[in-house]
């Protein structure tokens, strides 16, 4: 009965987002961008399918190719690649982890739940797969059943600030502001590096009209990542409330260069 609630909700896309501007997802990928690095990853696939041909019964080659699959984004590819290492090796918990995160990817999310179910049976210690199977009853606004995961994840791993500012952001989804406040401070707190929670604590000012200190999330979060295009748009809004229209305009270009498209028409009508 979950993984069928979880299907019909996120299939019809009725995904929580109390803004649109406002991170509630972890990001994996760690190439942003970086051709040289997404080069590396090419060159090991490579080598890693040739060590696959003499050795096709090596589920950690199949897992090591499907992981570098799964970074440079071609998650139809990784997943293929962990399906190939679980039927060699069905008791390796990783293998069922990765391939949940591939299927989330590729919003195939019943069978993320799965994998995450799996897991977390292989290995009850694995606070991943219940940070990430919360990640899904979120989005699918079963904040309950997520709470307990993202919390059952911090029994695990006290003091986590990824799983601190999960806790926060399932507060945001059922516009417990106060509780939602206190969980990404908390996640600041012991991870000075969370950037999203610095986002949607700046989010969350702007919708309190409190701009100045918006403003001062913001460029928390973008002195972290300064690609970070959610607190550029966002830093844009609350710039743009307090009259500051060239600093706005600025955000919001910088933004569509960084591949917000979607932030085309907004400037156009405001900015030029």
């Amino acid at each position: 009965m979950i993984k069928q609630a979880i299907v019909v909700l996120l299939l019809s896309l009725f995904i929580w987002q109390t803004g649109l501007s406002q991170e509630i997802t972890m990001e994996r990928t760690v190439f942003h961008g970086d051709t040289s690095l997404y080069a590396q990853a090419r060159e090991t696939i490579l080598r890693t399918s040739d060590s696959i041909t003499r050795e096709p019964s090596s589920s950690q080659l199949y897992f090591r190719r499907g992981y570098l699959f799964f970074e440079i984004e071609e998650w139809k590819k990784a997943k293929e690649d962990f399906t190939k290492a679980i039927a060699i090796d069905t008791n390796n918990f990783l293998y069922y982890y990765e391939r949940g995160a591939a299927n989330e990817r590729l919003s195939e999310f019943g069978d993320a739940y799965d994998d995450y179910c799996n897991a977390i049976k292989l290995n009850p210690t694995s606070e991943w797969s219940y940070l990430d199977r919360g990640l899904i009853f979120q989005r699918s606004k079963m904040f309950t059943d997520a709470a307990n995961d993202f919390r059952h994840a911090l029994r695990i791993r006290p003091n986590w600030g990824a799983a601190l500012f999960e806790i926060g952001s399932n507060y945001d989804g059922e516009n417990k502001v106060d509780s939602a406040i206190y969980y990404y401070k908390k996640a600041i707190h012991y991870d000075s590096l969370q950037y999203k929670a610095y986002n949607n604590l700046g989010y969350i000012y702007t919708l309190q009209k409190k701009y100045d200190l918006a403003i001062i999330q913001f460029n928390k979060a973008l002195k972290i990542w300064s690609g970070y295009t959610y607190a550029l748009t966002n830093r844009a809004d609350a710039e743009y409330a307090e009259g500051d229209k060239t600093s706005a305009c600025a955000d919001i270009y910088q933004a569509i260069l960084l591949g917000r498209e979607d932030k085309m028409d907004a400037y156009k009508e405001h900015c030029q």
